[in-house]
This record gives structure tokens, sequence and C-alpha cells, in this order.
């Protein structure tokens, strides 16, 4: 391929999901794969003084950073509702052809996108997604331990 024909163009197809809840007011905060978590949870946590929401994005390798920043805001202010929603940010990628008689080539990627959306006022509850405040998943460490006496199988060797 790489013979035959040269990187072009990308072109991004933003088709953002609908967040429940968001206003066209939300403070956005767009994380990318080169983002230092430090500073933009210390500037995050500056402006959000002022604001009742915060909208996390971040695609592909930046989803990861994505989380974490949430979780941190999270962590520092208490009380925050959360909806996050899943989807995909097309990408048109064009291959121009280095000799003639090739076609101009178009590949289409679909990136995971996150969204997460921290409130201070309540959200749906009955939105696919959402969190109440103080939900860590803690729940789940903390279940209870296996019934202790269970007997292992052991195989016979022959």
């Amino acid at each position: 391929l790489v013979e035959y024909y040269s990187k072009g163009e990308n072109l991004e197809l933003e088709s953002l999901p609908v967040v429940p809840g968001c206003s066209d007011q939300t403070l956005q905060v767009k994380v990318t794969p080169g983002t230092k978590i430090r500073n933009v949870i210390s500037e995050t946590l500056r402006k959000f003084q002022n604001e009742n929401q915060l909208l996390f994005v971040g695609s592909g390798a930046a989803t990861g950073k994505v989380i974490t920043c949430a979780e941190v805001v999270k962590k520092r202010l208490k009380k925050l509702h959360q909806i996050t929603i899943l989807g995909y940010k097309k990408v048109e990628e064009y291959w121009e052809p280095k000799t003639e008689g090739l076609d101009r080539l178009k590949v289409v990627r679909e990136i995971p996108t996150i969204f997460i959306l921290l409130s201070k006022q309540p959200l749906d509850a009955t939105v696919p997604g959402y969190q109440p405040p103080n939900s860590s998943g803690d729940e789940f460490w903390k279940s209870k331990p296996r019934a202790k006496g269970r007997k292992s199988i052991k195989q016979k060797s022959n």
C-alpha cells in the first residue's frame, strides 16, 4: 500500500451523541493522548467552581485519561451526578495514488469516544450510564467473601 499510495487528508466527521441533561453552557474539556492529567485537573477544578456541569470528552487512546480525569474530579468534589455515554467518531482517511491508473482510496475508521458529564445538579437517573453521587464502584469490592469450607475439586492423576 505504501509503495503505491501516499497519505492524503483526514476528515473528522463529528457525530456527537446527545448527552442527556447536558446544556449548551456546559464547561467542556477535550482530553487528548498527550494531555497532562495534573494540568487538566487543576484548571478544570478552578473553572468548575462557577459552573453547574462539566463534560469530559476523549477519543481513542485518550479514553482512559477521560475516565481518570472524571474520577479524580469526583473524588475531590463529592456529590456529583454522572452520566457516561460511549460512541464513535468517524474519520475519513484519503490515500493518493503515486502511479497513474490507480484510484484515490478512502478508508473510514470509527474511533471509540467517551463522554462523561458531571453535574452538581441531579440528573435523570433513568438514563443508561447514570451514576449517583458517591458511587465509585466500591460496593463491588466490599461484597461478601465466598463461603468458607467449600471443598476443592481434585482431578485424579493416573
